[in-house]
Order: structure tokens, then sequence, then C-alpha cells
């Protein structure tokens, strides 16, 4: 009889440990992902849209650009025990280049002829941001990391002498994380925020302050470990946010003064990306 009592009081212990041993396994898949270095071939979707109306000025679509350019993504994530146990950090920086389609009017009509006027301009896209997170591990499969992120966004847009688009951002995040099998990791993330600092250079004419808006993202990816160390990934993201109109700025032209601003836009990216990750 005590045999069997200690016989199943080893059996009752192997069954409680399994589900330790399992959520162990698991998390060790991602943080295997989570600990990576990562170079990326991306190709993004611009879309961006100016409206008009600020000032009394007409209202309607002024002009777009849309198009595909291509590029790289350098990042850099960890996921270690160093304050809070799983401690999440990612840096990424990112830099396309490409010709956009221009739709638009002259910048001096009077009455609204959006599609008057079309084109190809050059857009070159950089962003770099950084964040920090904790990951909880919520069942076998699944972690969950929110975290705060913190970036810088440009765009060098070659309508006409050359405009530049810039903002800072902050938001809060989620990432959501499924090991699907022991080799395959599937992520989805989404954030929310506030651009600040957003201004626009206008070559040869004027730079100033834009309003600042929300800004939010959707993505999801997929890595797979190729070995333990060397991955492969694929994933696709959404990004949205608008730049709301300028100040009025004086400007000479032929030795006469006038007033510019720069109108309201919205702005849309949609980035497919493939890469390898060396894990350590």
């Amino acid at each position: 009889m005590p045999s069997k009592i200690r016989l199943a009081a080893a059996l009752s212990s192997l069954l409680i440990s399994l589900p330790v041993l399992a959520a162990e396994g698991t998390t060790n898949t991602i943080l295997n992902t989570n600990n990576q270095f990562r170079v990326d071939y991306t190709n993004t979707k611009i879309d961006y849209t100016e409206t008009g109306g600020a000032y009394g000025t007409m209202g309607g679509t002024l002009d777009t650009e849309n198009g595909n350019v291509n590029g790289y993504q350098i990042s850099l994530s960890t996921m270690r025990n160093w304050l809070f146990g799983n401690d999440y950090i990612y840096l990424q920086y990112d830099h396309s280049n490409g010709d956009t389609s221009y739709v638009g009017q002259p910048a001096n009509n009077t009455v609204n002829t959006y599609g008057s006027l079309t084109g190809t301009d050059g857009a070159e896209l950089e962003n770099y941001f950084a964040r920090y997170g904790k990951g909880f591990a919520i069942s076998n499969a699944m972690m969950l990391t929110p975290y705060f992120e913190l970036g810088h966004h440009s765009w060098q847009r070659d309508v006409n002498a050359g405009e530049v688009y810039a903002n800072r951002w902050y938001g809060i995040g989620l990432l959501a994380q499924y090991a699907a099998t022991q080799k395959m990791v599937i992520t989805l993330n989404g954030m929310v925020g506030n651009n600040y600092g957003s201004d626009i250079t206008v070559a040869g004419t004027f730079a100033g302050s834009l309003q600042n808006s929300s800004t939010y993202r959707l993505g999801a990816s997929m890595d797979y470990a190729i070995t333990q160390q060397w991955h492969a990934n694929l994933g696709v993201q959404y990004t949205s946010f608008k730049y709301g109109y300028s100040g009025m700025y004086p400007i000479s032209i032929n030795n006469q003064l006038y007033g510019a601003f720069e109108p309201s836009s919205t702005t849309n990216y949609t980035v497919v990306k493939l890469g390898v990750g060396y894990s350590f």
C-alpha cells in the first residue's frame, strides 16, 4: 500500500509539472524569436491625399501621391529578465525610395481642377523608433507584450521644387504572439498614438509647423526558425496618420508678397516585408 501511495504521488507530481514544462518550451520558442537581429527587404505602398478648405480656400481633393517604393529594414529585438521579467526592447531603422504617381492641379487655381496635372515624383521615406515592453505568458502557446513606443518619420517628396514632411510620434501597443509549432511564431501587432513636432519644409518657399494628429498601426508577421539561430520572416503592416494644415506664411513671387500654407492631408502606408534573422 505505501508503494501505491508513493506511485500515485509521483504520477500526480508529473501531471502537475507537465503544463509548466510545456509553457517553458513554448516560452523558449517565442523568446528565440524575440531575441533576434533582422534584415528585411520592404515594399511600401504610399497612399497620400491632400485636402483643401482652410483659410477660406476651395475644398475637396487637391492632389494625391500613390505608388510602391522599395527599401530595407534593420531591426534588433531582445527579451530578457532585466527589471520586471521578460523585458522587451525593440529597435528599428528603415529606408525606402522610388517613384510615385502624382495627380493634382496648379497651385494658384481658384477653382478646383483636381486631375488636370499628372506626373511622376520621387519619394524617400525614413523611419526609426524604439519600444520597451514586458511579456506575459498567458498560456502554453501564447504571449502578450504591451509596450511603449517612440519614433521619428520623414518623407522627402519631390513634387515642385521639393518638400520634406517630418514628425515624431509616441504610442502604446500590444504584441500577441502564438507559437504554432516549435519552429513557427505568428505575431499580431497593434499600436495607437499621437504625432508631435510635425513640420514641413518647402524648398525655396517656407518652412513651418503642421497640426498634429493621432496615428495607428496594425500588422501581422510569421517567423520560422530554419535552425536554432537562422530565421526567415514574412510580414505586412498598415500605418495611418494625418497632418493638419499649417499657418499662413508670406512668400515673394516676382517681388510681390503672397500668403502660402500647407493644406491638411491623410497618409497611409502598407508595408510588405520579407527577410532573414539571426537569433542570439
